[in-house]
């Protein structure tokens, strides 16, 4: 009777778990033409960046696919936050979902500080650091990518932000 107790109390406390992890989901049939309607899909892109950024690379591939579709789309319409691309400083731009990342770190930056700053050193840095820590945690599933190891490098060394203004100049 103790280990049925046990055994249910661990499956109860992981479904919890699963269920808090997957708290977003992407709207069905959204659409995303007008302010307004960026404004109607602002909660739900702060839970898509947040899912984006901590799931697993490896976990729910078509979710991943539709979510970073859903994320592209509202950044492509809103005014709330501008993102300014620049191969110099994204150098892994190749990679599509270390991209996706990247802007979602940035979304988030600007959606949790509720500022519309246009700070392109802030904005990337958000970016970049997304991008670092979504490659760290799934560097088993992800293809080598020298330029996120340079940055994380420069990160180490104290060094990210200074080269990031240097490339933005």
């Amino acid at each position: 009777m103790k280990k049925f107790i046990t055994l249910f109390a661990l499956l109860s406390l992981l479904v919890g778990i699963s269920a808090q992890e997957d708290e977003f989901q992407v709207p069905k049939k959204y659409q995303i033409k007008t302010e307004e309607d960026c404004a109607k899909y602002k909660e739900d892109i702060k839970k898509c960046v947040v899912w984006l950024m901590e799931t697993p690379s490896n976990v729910e591939k078509n979710k991943r696919a539709s979510a970073s579709k859903f994320l592209l789309k509202w950044i492509g319409v809103t005014t709330d936050v501008s993102i300014i691309l620049d191969s110099k400083v994204q150098t892994f731009m190749e990679d599509p979902e270390l991209l996706t990342i990247f802007i979602a770190g940035w979304a988030k930056d600007v959606l949790d500080t509720e500022e519309n700053h246009k700070d392109p050193i802030r904005g990337n840095l958000a970016g970049i650091n997304a991008v670092i820590d979504y490659y760290q945690k799934n560097k088993e599933f992800l293809e080598k990518n020298s330029a996120v190891e340079k940055y994380i490098k420069l990160k180490e060394k104290g060094k990210l932000e200074e080269t990031i203004q240097k490339r933005y100049k």
